[in-house]
């Protein structure tokens, strides 16, 4: 940062060009230009620059970052079940959550958004009790696969 020196636009050869002064001028004795050609010891001092910056709104404040652990070895949909203390509460949890994974995925539209419905409500009920089941009977399901296969 030591080495920059700040020079005002009048002398500035780079602003030559935009107070129209042509190349061949420019190769030739133009003002802006003779600035460098004195030692640096006569080149323009940079300004002071207050760098005071409490209280200025173009200043970004502190950021705070929250991060979260998930434990991959639960369904995801296990660690929203430890939540809930009611089926009911859990059901209505599990809906909206399909409903915003489905909004997500441009699969419904938006128009709703305060309550949800009985096939909404169904679905996720349905979910849950795929999912208990996979947990639950993971054996007998082994052994159904393999009896479908043979």
């Amino acid at each position: 940062m030591r080495k920059w020196r700040h020079v005002s636009s009048e002398q500035s050869p780079a602003d030559d060009a935009t107070r129209g002064v042509t190349a061949f001028q420019m190769l030739e004795d133009c003002p802006g230009s003779m600035v460098f050609r004195l030692p640096p010891k006569h080149w323009p001092k940079a300004p002071q620059v207050d760098m005071e910056l409490e209280g200025d709104p173009e200043v970004k404040g502190d950021v705070t970052s929250l991060t979260s652990i998930v434990d991959r070895t639960k369904e995801p949909l296990q660690c929203l079940w430890e939540k809930y203390s009611s089926w009911l509460q859990l059901e209505r949890g599990e809906a909206w959550i399909r409903r915003v994974i489905n909004i997500v995925k441009d699969k419904t539209p938006t128009a709703n958004i305060i309550e949800l419905s009985v096939s909404e409500l169904r679905q996720a009920k349905t979910g849950m009790c795929r999912v208990i089941q996979r947990e639950r009977y993971q054996q007998e399901m082994k052994l159904n696969a393999k009896r479908k296969k043979g």
